[in-house]
């Protein structure tokens, strides 16, 4: 047998292949087990640049994304920067733009929704 290279070695330390599995299910078994046996979609989470899109914030997933890191958005009280973000589906009823944003009032202004207290600040 050869001898075996550094990155090789390193990765035998950290599997142990008398144990090994084939299945593909050796990492973490009781994750997907306790999703499948309770069977929620609430449990089901997605990234909030997805979600934006589908909820048309935005038109694409880059424009989505810029939103997020710039500060636009929020999920209930809190202003996410993380577009890696994930939001269950509980939480979709709370994403809103913040309430400083400007395309929030570019939005507001467009459909004619706009009062005059929202014009003076």
């Amino acid at each position: 047998m050869r001898k075996l290279k550094f990155h090789e070695q390193k990765l035998l330390k950290k599997v142990n292949f008398l144990e090994w599995k084939r299945e593909g299910g050796h990492r973490e078994p009781n994750v997907m087990r306790r999703y499948h046996v309770t069977g929620r979609d609430d449990y089901k989470k997605r990234r909030l640049s997805t979600i934006l899109v589908r909820l048309k914030f935005a038109e694409h997933m880059k424009e989505a994304v810029t939103y997020i890191e710039q500060g636009h958005i929020r999920v209930g009280p809190d202003t996410v920067i993380d577009p890696a973000f994930l939001v269950t589906r509980n939480m979709e009823d709370f994403i809103t733009w913040v309430d400083t944003s400007k395309i929030k009032r570019k939005v507001l202004e467009y459909n004619d929704k706009l009062d005059d207290y929202d014009a003076m600040n």
